[in-house]
């Protein structure tokens, strides 16, 4: 199920779960600050637009114990074009297809599983819940979802 909250992301959402939010690039007539995730999702993305004249205060996160229980995963592109292939956990199908391009990005979220493929050479930020640990947070897939 596809869900546009605004004019920057789409959210979408299957079994049961929110499984990605896309984020559009930002128009250039954008201003201020405005986060496009829950405050209770695993990371926080937000988008902003700031001149000179509203700096961001001064500040440190406080140290605090969270319990984590899925690795959620937010991917930029710099450059290039991919689409993106979501399904529920049990296999049974795509239930989510959609491409991202220059500035452009998306954050998984943990539930189902994902695949990329690349469109043309494309240049990633990619940024995962940490610490992070390939052996017990990865698991890949045999199921060709293409």
């Amino acid at each position: 199920m596809e869900e546009s909250l605004n004019k920057f992301s789409t959210t979408y959402s299957h079994c049961g779960e929110i499984v990605a939010i896309k984020i559009l690039a930002i128009p250039a007539d954008h201003a201020g600050v405005r986060f496009l995730t829950d405050f209770n999702m695993p990371l926080q993305v937000g988008i902003m637009l700031r001149d000179e004249t509203t700096p961001v205060q001064r500040h440190t996160h406080l140290k605090r114990t969270r319990n984590i229980e899925v690795t959620s995963e937010f991917i930029y592109v710099q450059e290039g074009k991919c689409n993106v292939s979501i399904e529920c956990t049990n296999h049974s199908e795509i239930k989510t297809r959609f491409t991202l391009s220059k500035n452009e990005a998306a954050l998984f979220l943990g539930n189902g599983i994902h695949q990329i493929q690349f469109l043309e050479p494309t240049k990633l930020l990619e940024i995962k819940q940490g610490p992070y640990d390939e052996k017990n947070d990865k698991r890949l897939e045999n199921h060709d979802s293409s």
